[in-house]
């Protein structure tokens, strides 16, 4: 234990720094609760009864404005001129803006305490710092007032030859510094030893919102500010209809994760924008793509990114091309929608014409090629499945952490415990129930909290007549249901033991500092309201199928899991229902199950198929016989990853069916199985065994039922004599025979 329990700190201090909770994260709670709004007084001027230490995170600028592009925007070198500030009371430009305060402006409430305190002193010259901040963020962000120059602190030396764009403003003062300063300015600002700049540039662009004016909040705040600061997100923030079609999505898919799909979308729309325009340089927006004549200039655009071959046979990312020409047509409505809504005629007629040339060719000159690239290389890869070993080894490794934390959280609360706690059980389930990531890892506390258990106050008198298996079972598991793919509801099964992990986590939230309204059942602290995070499967498993020392740690993933246990159950010899029922818990059709998840097997291939095309051809006899189970291979064994199993029996059930064909012109005749895998050992069936096993399975006989080999080895235990030479296999082999017959 005490050597688990040192690996636990050890390998988190590795983990990402959102699953640790500090303090950064409460304050930061605390700042967005306390936000408030800058309100307009009289005259238009601006209410700063409020510091900067109350200035919100949220997008200060209202929906229906917009802060001008800084790609237009110019800033002023050290030694040109004086630099001025911008008076936030009066709107104007001045040189010496602490004297132009006292003089002009010594009625506002800021001023008098400006006033009042002596010349020199370090809060005096704080508080006029603030207004100058104030007035700075004001000139910068509000178009009707900017006159193109970007007004920051510290002006660039003019050989350092710096753009507005290498600017950004700190979203606690709000004033302007140079990106590569940013994070220092920041961390004595707020005095906070905060070292990730990602987070500080994202917060950055969310209050200074520079996108187009018709973008909606959730793009604003949540899609825009995090996506990549480039040349491609440039060219779309304010382009009217990339803006309208990101509005459209953020409308039909509400749930945060899907923020990520929405980002990847308008950023291929800029690619193609970026390549159209290398193609035509008259193209100024979206709106002017959507003619006729710039079709063939899309149709160039998209090879070029797919990266069509020399010979145009192939593409190197076939999806591009695909999703490229859904994303065209889509686009092509949308402008066609609001030029109906603006009665513009001729652009809506040019757009329509457009979505007919897209619609009738692109099929035939990119969409044909792409997906026979797809095919292509879909043939060509390779399936790795993972092994029993690998699954074991990672299973082991996570019981032993659990139990570790388990043990610690017991004793004492501890961040390390609870984080190890919470990454073991959410992978043990995705790894029992073969669930993918994004299902376990967005499970809410509410749909566990309503768990069931069989037992008799929720079957009542339906109990008494289980097994004792069932009974074990019962005793042993939960059930859940959840969101799956699609808005499908899918089961999930606990048992007991996680079961009391995952209470254990919850009632620790809130000393681990979790947002109490986050609903995430796996939630983890976050930097701001409403940013309700939860652990990432797909990274912990990546992380952990190293750490556990399995032989091949790069198969355990989520699919491939998924994978192996459709592949698995085909040793089974599944019936359809079966099937069925395993594809509704796995969470998809039957058809996805048989054709994306269930991988073709060499050996099933290779020995029933071969056996089938050989019977097909002739070979067969007029003697009843059987082939013994110790005389086939074991399928198994031969699978993608040579994986050791003990399903032979239920795969020689699957030849014997295949080895009894029925014989149209003679149904008198007597049928025999052959075994295309060389010499056998063959044994007619006496009048003895016969007769005791249609006498005991008569009924299976007569319903169409197969036994099971529980039942087919209770016979055998009460005539020892009569079956010592017959496996189970054999004789279950030779009721399918009868029960063929008797459908004739």
């Amino acid at each position: 234990d005490e050597g688990n329990k040192s690996n636990i700190t050890s390998n988190s201090k590795s983990s990402d720094s959102f699953y640790i909770p500090n303090s950064d994260a409460s304050e930061e709670s605390n700042i967005e609760d306390k936000r408030t709004s800058e309100t307009s007084t009289k005259n238009g001027n601006k209410d700063l009864s409020k510091t900067s230490n109350n200035t919100t995170l949220e997008t200060s600028i209202p929906l229906g404005h917009s802060a001008p592009d800084d790609t237009n925007m110019f800033v002023q070198s050290v030694g040109r001129r004086c630099k001025k500030d911008f008076c936030v009371y009066c709107r104007t430009e001045q040189t010496k803006l602490s004297y132009h305060l006292i003089r002009i402006h010594k009625d506002e409430k800021e001023v008098k305490e400006i006033i009042y305190l002596p010349k020199g002193q370090s809060k005096r010259r704080i508080l006029i710092n603030e207004i100058r901040k104030k007035g700075q963020y004001l000139f910068n962000t509000n178009s009707d007032i900017n006159t193109g120059e970007l007004k920051v602190m510290r002006r660039p030396n003019s050989e350092k030859n710096k753009n507005a764009t290498d600017f950004s403003i700190c979203p606690q003062c709000k004033s302007n510094y140079s990106k590569s300063a940013l994070r220092h300015h920041y961390r004595r600002c707020t005095k906070k030893n905060s070292t990730d700049h990602k987070a500080i540039l994202s917060k950055s662009r969310r209050i200074s919102c520079r996108i187009h004016e018709s973008a909606s909040k959730i793009l604003r705040d949540r899609v825009f500010p995090t996506m990549k600061d480039d040349s491609v997100s440039k060219v779309i923030r304010y382009d009217e209809l990339a803006i309208d079609y990101g509005n459209k999505l953020c409308e039909k898919y509400h749930d945060p994760h899907f923020y990520d799909m929405i980002r990847q979308k308008l950023r291929q729309i800029g690619c193609l924008f970026l390549e159209i325009k290398n193609q035509n340089d008259k193209i100024d927006d979206l709106f002017t793509i959507f003619v006729p004549d710039n079709y063939d200039n899309c149709l160039k655009a998209v090879r070029n990114l797919a990266g069509l071959n020399e010979s145009g046979t192939g593409f190197k990312t076939p999806s591009l091309a695909t999703s490229l020409g859904t994303l065209l047509k889509q686009l092509c409505k949308r402008c066609i929608t609001i030029m109906i809504k603006r009665r513009d005629k001729i652009r809506r007629k040019l757009a329509e014409e457009f979505l007919s040339l897209l619609t009738e060719d692109y099929a035939f000159s990119i969409a044909r090629t792409a997906v026979e690239t797809q095919l292509r290389k879909k043939r060509h890869s390779t399936v790795l499945l993972p092994t029993k070993d690998d699954i074991k080894k990672l299973e082991t490794y996570l019981s032993d952490r659990m139990k570790t934390a388990y043990d610690s959280l017991k004793e004492k609360f501890s961040v390390i415990a609870w984080e190890a706690l919470a990454e073991g059980c959410l992978l043990s389930i995705q790894l029992f129930n073969r669930r993918r990531p994004g299902e376990i890892e967005r499970a809410l506390i509410e749909d566990f909290q309503n768990y069931q258990e069989v037992n008799k106050n929720t079957i009542g008198a339906a109990y008494v007549s289980l097994s004792n298996d069932e009974k074990k079972a019962a005793e042993k598991y939960v059930r859940f249901t959840m969101r799956g793919k699609l808005g499908r509801t899918v089961p999930v099964l606990l048992h007991k033991q996680m079961l009391d992990n995952l209470k254990l986590l919850l009632s620790y939230r809130k000393t681990a500092n979790v947002h109490s309204n986050n609903p995430y059942l796996f939630g983890v602290p976050g930097t701001l309201k409403g940013d309700y995070r939860y652990l990432r499967a797909c990274d912990l498993m990546r992380r952990y199928s190293e750490e556990c020392g399995a032989p091949n740690p790069d198969r355990l993933r989520g699919t491939n899991l998924r994978k192996h246990i459709a592949t698995m159950c085909t040793n089974l010899n599944l019936r359809d229902h079966e099937i069925s029922d395993l594809a509704n818990f796995m969470g998809h059709a039957d058809k996805i199950h048989k054709e994306h998840y269930r991988q073709p097997i060499l050996s099933r291939e290779i020995f029933h198929v071969s056996k089938l095309l050989e019977v097909v051809h002739g070979k067969d006899s007029d003697e009843e016989i059987d082939v013994e189970e110790s005389d086939l291979p074991n399928v198994s064994s031969h699978s993608l990853d040579c994986e050791e199993s003990n399903v032979s029996e239920y795969s020689t059930d699957k030849n014997k069916s295949l080895s009894s064909p029925s014989q149209v012109n003679h149904k008198d005749k007597k049928k025999r199985s052959t075994s295309p895998f060389g010499k056998c050992v063959r044994r007619r069936w006496t009048e003895e065994e016969q007769n005791i096993t249609r006498a005991t399975f008569k009924h299976h006989i007569t319903s169409g039922i197969q036994p099971s080999f529980k039942e087919i080895q209770k016979m055998k235990d009460e005539n020892p004599h009569v079956f010592a030479n017959r496996s189970c296999a054999t004789i279950k082999a030779w009721i399918n025979n009868q029960m063929k017959k008797k459908k004739k």
